[in-house]
């Protein structure tokens, strides 16, 4: 009896791995698509120059916001998608090996798997705080107005807005790193 468990662990060890293999490379196959499309802001972020002219709201060089500002933009939103799924498939996962119960009386999620995804919350809000920050940039060129570029109320109202959202993305960072030595989820709820 002790050797057919023991040939069983070895055969479902041995395509245990390959199942994650597979798995890995199908997400690298979805996301290598996904990224190849960006070559182009590649290139220009890569081979930037300064055009000698700043903007007046931010002091930046105009060559930021055509270079540099639009992969920068997509390697954060690609960073947050990334984590995302990370979060689903580390929740899945762990779920899967008893880390995280849904029902019974004792704790519902071992402080391991607790730190784990309190970490990886932490790196989506810090990560979403960047967004933020760099939507303000993206104000100088907004098209949403009579003219194109940052408007009265752009400057007034929505670049305070982003700031005071990517302030409070940093604190819910924080609240999460925090919430690996608390007992509960209620501080990172709260933010």
């Amino acid at each position: 009896e002790d050797e057919i468990v023991e040939r069983y662990r070895q055969v479902v060890g041995r395509y245990q791995g390959r199942i994650r293999v597979g798995i890995a490379f199908f997400f690298a196959l979805i996301t290598g698509i996904g990224v190849s499309s960006q070559w182009r802001e590649w290139i220009l972020f890569r081979n930037s120059v300064d055009f000698g002219i700043e903007d007046p709201q931010f002091h930046k060089d105009v060559g930021f916001y055509i270079f540099q500002l639009p992969f920068l933009k997509f390697v954060v939103q690609w960073t947050f998608a990334g984590l995302v799924i990370v979060l689903i498939v580390t929740a899945i996962t762990h779920y899967l090996n008893g880390g995280i119960r849904v029902q019974g009386p004792h704790q519902r999620v071992t402080p391991q798997v607790k730190a784990h995804l309190s970490v990886i919350l932490a790196a989506m809000a810090l990560v979403r705080a960047a967004d933020y920050w760099l939507g303000r940039y993206e104000l100088t060129s907004s098209s949403r107005g009579v003219i194109d570029g940052a408007g009265y109320a752009d400057v007034n109202a929505q670049i305070p807005a982003l700031q005071l959202l990517a302030g409070v993305a940093v604190v819910a960072a924080a609240l999460f790193l925090w919430n690996i030595f608390r007992r509960g989820w209620v501080l990172p709820v709260i933010a």
